[in-house]
């Protein structure tokens, strides 16, 4: 004869399982308010092009990106040492996990040096932060430098709150059964 209590912990043993994974089936299925909230993305960048003393730019290329649309900007006959362009700015409404965005840069640039150690330098700066820089050494230097700023949103708190349910769980798990 099974005794009530062999048959409490059967019980237990078959149910708790299935207990615990509807509950975690049920609170990740669950979204966040926050999940579903807009986040404005802001970004603001400008191209840098720098030739030694003595060297002359003469073809600046680069990518003008705006509204998600990407344009191709050359420029010249320029003669002189440094140049840098206009400051370029954008701005999204994207919502986590359903909108994708990438703000692409490129700019290439050549010079002509007076010999063979003249250098050439093409500079990407994103919110007044130099994130790619290259340099090309020659009595015809040419540099190009591509960089891609990708979208990244902040942790929702709604993961976080499933990670401390799940420790919760654990931790009254083991209090719950007792042999």
């Amino acid at each position: 004869m099974i005794t009530q209590k062999k048959v409490f912990q059967n019980i237990i043993a078959v149910f708790l399982p299935l207990l615990l994974g509807s509950l975690f089936v049920s609170v990740t299925s669950c979204k966040s308010n926050e999940d579903e909230i807009e986040q404005k993305i802001a970004h603001k960048w400008y191209y840098k092009v720098e030739a030694s003393e003595g060297a002359a730019i003469t073809i600046i290329s680069y990518a003008n990106h705006v509204s998600g649309e990407t344009k191709n900007i050359s420029i010249n006959g320029i003669s002189g040492t440094t140049w840098t362009s206009g400051e370029f700015s954008e701005t999204s409404i994207a919502v986590p996990r359903k909108h994708k965005w990438a703000i692409p840069m490129h700019i290439k640039a050549k010079a002509n040096g007076t010999d063979i150690s003249s250098t050439l330098k093409v500079q990407i700066y994103v919110d007044g932060v130099l994130v790619k820089e290259v340099k090309d050494i020659g009595l015809i230097p040419s540099a190009e430098a591509r960089y891609e700023f990708n979208g990244n949103f902040k942790k929702r708190k709604g993961i976080q709150k499933i990670g401390e349910v799940l420790k919760k769980i654990k931790l009254n798990n083991t209090s719950i059964i007792k042999k």
